[in-house]
């Protein structure tokens, strides 16, 4: 290797906090680059450990709509009025709710000879401090197991990157948790804009930046799908599959007023539950039975209901992975184009009946908070950049090299090649192991 080869890394969010680690972990000189800058303290601190969400964490969503750039609110469902993206320091991952599932069957891709999902969601899993057992004291959440189980629900802790302190609360993990280890010399935050990867011979030799070009020997792109898509784009990296097959998850969120024999008792103060009842065969999405965060205020004759009593329900729903789903780039525009097959819109419906089915089981829907589905497009789009063989139907290679380049990697949500149900950041972070591991063994 030579002296201290530089590794830039566009994208400050978790997946970018993770590569940028683990290229400094092995003696690169690293540029982490961000468009936005902090709001945290300290940087890159999840937005939700501040103090005031512990008590009020239905406060949460209000607060952080301010940080997203929506696109077009007013679209149509195919334009997916919920797009958005956010340039702060962080990125999603100031924001994001922090479960961590592996992916399993057909969620998950072949990954090149030699590699395994376990191995790779292992490291993952140290980056992101993924616990299965946080919340296992949840009076509430042992009671809402037993209950689903009995129902013939199969229901297992969620996976938390975060951890719970000793006082009780709770701290979710994000870029400052992931980079803290790292001497911050090690690593160079750098806010701009990069306008473009700059191109010769066949391989990236550097990016423009506010107007300036900085070389760089290998270039790892962590800006989200959206800014990653279209940095390809704008950067003349033609592909046949750029932008294309693009995916999401519609997600349908309700609140729940616990049945008396599931609450916890009104003088305890009670741990947040976070259960999880993975994708079957018969029921192909993903259900979340969890405290979090609800963003619709109850009606004002069901406001008045003790924290012990109130839980939610996530349903992520995976869409069809079709070519004709698409990102539409232009040089000044980016607009989407994803209809509903009828196969998504009968699953929809079954999750519809599928939420009133563990609803009944579990209490009643609080009164202003029944099923609603997210505005579409703003949970996880993927696809856009996905992984495959054929330069025909996909962006980047097994290691996350849009193909014919050796040395740019995609980081991203938009590599994910296949229908995911689960929350796609731990696999994505996995991905982003395969990829920088796959730069650093290139090396020797």
């Amino acid at each position: 290797m030579k002296e201290k080869l530089h590794a830039i890394v566009i994208g400050s969010g978790p997946l970018g906090a993770i590569a940028a680690r683990r290229l400094a972990e092995n003696g690169l000189k690293v540029s982490l680059i961000e468009s936005g800058k902090s709001i945290t303290t300290p940087p890159g601190n999840h937005f939700r450990n501040a103090s005031h969400f512990q008590s009020s964490p239905d406060a949460f969503f209000p607060e952080i709509m301010p940080h997203f750039s929506f696109f077009d609110r007013d679209a149509c469902e195919e334009g997916l009025p919920g797009a958005s993206t956010t340039s702060v320091f962080g990125g999603q991952g100031l924001f994001w709710t922090n479960n961590s599932p592996r992916a399993t069957g057909a969620e998950l891709w072949n990954l090149p000879s030699g590699l395994s999902w376990d191995d790779h969601y292992e490291i993952a899993e140290r980056y992101l401090a993924v616990s299965n057992d946080e919340f296992s004291d949840s009076i509430r959440g042992q009671k809402i197991q037993t209950r689903l189980q009995k129902v013939g629900r199969e229901a297992v802790s969620q996976p938390f990157s975060g951890w719970r302190k000793a006082d009780g609360t709770t701290h979710f993990v994000a870029t400052s948790d992931i980079l803290s280890p790292i001497n911050e010399r090690a690593i160079e935050h750098l806010n701009g804009q990069v306008e473009k990867l700059i191109l010769r011979d066949g391989k990236a030799t550097g990016v423009w930046i506010n107007g300036n070009e900085m070389e760089a020997d290998v270039i790892f792109l962590a800006g989200g799908t959206i800014g990653t898509t279209r940095l390809l784009f704008q950067s003349g990296i033609e592909s046949a599959a750029l932008g294309k097959y693009l995916s999401y998850h519609p997600v349908l969120i309700s609140q729940l007023v616990l049945a008396d024999d599931l609450r916890a008792p009104s003088d305890v103060t009670d741990s947040p539950p976070r259960i999880q009842i993975p994708p079957t065969l018969d029921r192909p999405w993903n259900t979340m039975v969890l405290r979090d965060s609800y963003p619709i205020p109850p009606r004002d004759d069901d406001a008045d209901i003790p924290e012990n009593s109130l839980t939610e329900i996530q349903n992520f729903c995976p869409i069809e992975n079709r070519k004709t789903n698409r990102m539409v780039l232009t040089d000044s525009t980016t607009t989407f184009d994803v209809p509903f097959s009828s196969s998504d819109r009968e699953k929809m419906a079954a999750i519809l009946d599928d939420a009133q089915e563990v609803a009944t089981a579990l209490g009643r829907f609080r009164r202003g908070c029944e099923p609603i589905w997210l505005d579409l497009g703003f949970a996880h789009l993927m696809g856009s950049c996905r992984i495959g063989e054929d330069p025909a139907d996909s962006v980047t290679d097994g290691f996350g090299r849009p193909h014919g380049l050796a040395n740019i990697y995609v980081n991203s949500l938009a590599a994910i090649p296949t229908p995911m149900a689960v929350n796609p950041t731990l696999t994505a972070a996995a991905m982003t192991v395969v990829s920088v591991d796959h730069y650093l063994h290139s090396l020797t």
